[in-house]
């Protein structure tokens, strides 16, 4: 048995500690593809949980196997929102920096793209 929690303080804190995580990210020149992607299923994870807390499912309670479903729903949503968020951060530090060849080229952000079914299926499983 497990029961949705409600929105807490701890939620807001871990929304402003990813939108300072994002700002201090994106002012370093950096073009590593990790913490990025860190970043992004951190992001997604956090906004995720911020919806699922808010909304007419907080104090629900699940039991049996529900449970087990609503983790892996959850861990698909952030592994694939995850990808998404971090091509999003890749095109925003890009415009950002505005350099004559960006930090993640074109080919990068699709090449990321093509693996959100992967990272989808690996949030599942974890």
């Amino acid at each position: 048995m497990w029961q949705v929690p409600r929105r807490g303080l701890a939620l807001r804190w871990a929304i402003m500690a990813c939108g300072v995580s994002v700002l201090v990210w994106s002012s370093f020149e950096d073009d590593r593809v990790w913490p990025v992607l860190a970043l992004g299923v951190l992001c997604a994870g956090v906004g995720l949980a911020h919806g699922i807390t808010g909304s007419g499912a907080a104090g629900r309670v699940l039991r049996g196997a529900h449970v087990a479903w609503a983790w892996a729903c959850f861990g698909a949503l952030t592994g694939g929102l995850g990808v998404f968020a971090a091509v999003l951060l890749m095109t925003f530090k890009d415009i950002r920096h505005a350099h004559p060849f960006p930090d993640y080229p074109a080919s990068l952000l699709a090449d990321t793209l093509a693996r959100l079914p992967a990272w989808a299926l690996a949030g599942a499983m974890l």
